[in-house]
């Protein structure tokens, strides 16, 4: 990882999304293909809402599968973040343990916390930008920004500065997810006999 003079200040160069040598790369930083920022709301009135913080995500997974769903007059301070399909969810938090996720569909207008820095991707495939913030490179480029002892944290600006070389070409970076995909599916162990779904 090299430091990379830009407008007078210096960025940490991530690398290349993997597989995307010689696929016409160009470096970029996350800001440049993401929203500025999300909408912010606020809970409020009767009902219900379904609500995603830190713990909802499986470190593992990288998936989110423990949302909450409270009443909105029991909003948490920090549920302000309207969620749309398709958001990345990077914790600004510990970034060392990597609490990353993928909004999917069926959370579609969730709040989110302020704890965590919601990427809406632009001009870029948004698995390609989920997968990018799981690199080993972003982890320690994220790990050496950190401020505070005894509640680690970055910034929305430093995940915004990082940079990554990204294919120009959406095609190209939906074939290179697809590839990933692949990969990831065939490293998965098979489920045990006891908990295969049974033909109906």
């Amino acid at each position: 990882m090299r430091a990379v003079e830009e407008g007078g200040r210096k960025k940490e160069d991530g690398g290349r999304l993997a597989g995307a040598e010689g696929s016409g790369a160009r470096q970029v930083t996350i800001g440049d293909v993401t929203e500025l920022r999300v909408e912010q709301v606020r809970p409020s009135g009767s009902g219900f809402f379904t609500y995603v913080d830190i713990g909802s995500i499986d470190r593992d997974s990288k998936t989110i599968v423990a949302p909450k769903t409270m009443p909105k007059s029991e909003a948490p301070s920090r549920a302000r973040q309207l969620l749309r399909a398709g958001d990345v969810l990077v914790s600004m938090t510990r970034p060392n343990l990597n609490a990353v996720a993928l909004v999917p569909s069926e959370l579609d207008g969730a709040i989110a916390s302020t704890g965590f820095n919601v990427l809406r991707p632009k001009r870029i495939e948004g698995k390609a930008l989920y997968y990018t913030v799981q690199t080993t490179q972003f982890v320690e480029a994220m790990c050496s920004k950190v401020q505070g002892a005894l509640y680690p944290a970055v910034r929305p600006s430093d995940i915004a500065s990082y940079i990554f070389h990204l294919p120009s070409s959406l095609s190209v970076q939906r074939s290179i997810v697809a590839t990933i995909d692949a990969q990831l599916s065939a490293s998965r162990p098979a489920l045990p006999p006891s908990s295969a779904p049974k033909p109906t």
